[in-house]
């Protein structure tokens, strides 16, 4: 396991670290869909700032954005925010390409180089 989640009065953080796998991305989705309190999330963080490697393929965020559509019917008014690691380029391209497949979803999606960043989004 790769992460570490941690809920807030308003939302949740999932903090990843090391080399980042589907299975990584779909366990920590189990566990937040899961939890009766993502209908009421205001802002979700996924921090890859201390991950080395994000390995998903187009097949892997087809099915990740296809979850996350699934979950906005629970949660319409979400707000997602990245946070990439600004040392590796591929995750910023692997984060672009979710949030392309996401364009059709109600979330509000931004990709951001810095936590503190995130956590002023308004």
């Amino acid at each position: 396991m790769n992460y570490i989640i941690r809920w807030t009065p308003s939302g949740f953080s999932v903090h990843f670290e090391g080399n980042v796998t589907f299975k990584d991305i779909e366990d920590s989705g189990n566990v937040l869909y899961g939890d009766s309190r993502f209908d009421n999330v205001e802002l979700a963080i996924f921090d890859y700032s201390n991950a080395t490697t994000l390995d998903l393929s187009i097949v892997d965020l087809r099915i990740i954005s296809t979850l996350d559509i699934g979950a906005s019917r629970w949660n319409d008014k979400l707000k997602l925010a990245l946070v990439t690691n600004k040392n590796n380029p591929k995750i910023t391209k692997i984060c672009n390409t979710y949030k392309r497949f996401m364009k059709e979803n109600n979330w509000k999606i931004e990709i951001f180089e810095d936590v503190q960043d995130a956590l002023k989004w308004d």
